[in-house]
């Protein structure tokens, strides 16, 4: 039962390591360089100001007006979010 579980995401993974790029037709050879990353890679940005922007001035609003657990837990995903950003930025330079 556990093996049937496990199984789509081992194959995939299998899959992944094991399968050459160049030996599959059709396949892009970088595909980091395609349309549709760029799409996905602009997304991801935006999304995490919009997060930021959305989680800061929501625990700031909801400190006045609503129970304090609202505002920590805004507090809380901004905060992750802002350590998340930092320790990307700072591997990002150093590499």
């Amino acid at each position: 039962l556990i093996g049937v579980c496990v199984a789509p995401a081992a194959i995939t993974l299998v899959w992944t390591v094991v399968v050459d790029r160049s030996t599959i037709p059709g396949a892009l050879p970088h595909p980091e360089h395609s349309v549709e990353f760029t799409w996905y890679d602009q997304a991801a940005k935006d999304s995490f100001h919009l997060l930021l922007a959305g989680t800061g001035l929501g625990a700031a609003l909801t400190s006045f007006w609503l129970p304090p657990m609202v505002s920590w837990t805004l507090i809380a995903v901004f905060a992750f979010a802002a350590l998340a950003f930092a320790v990307s930025y700072l591997i990002r330079r150093e590499s």
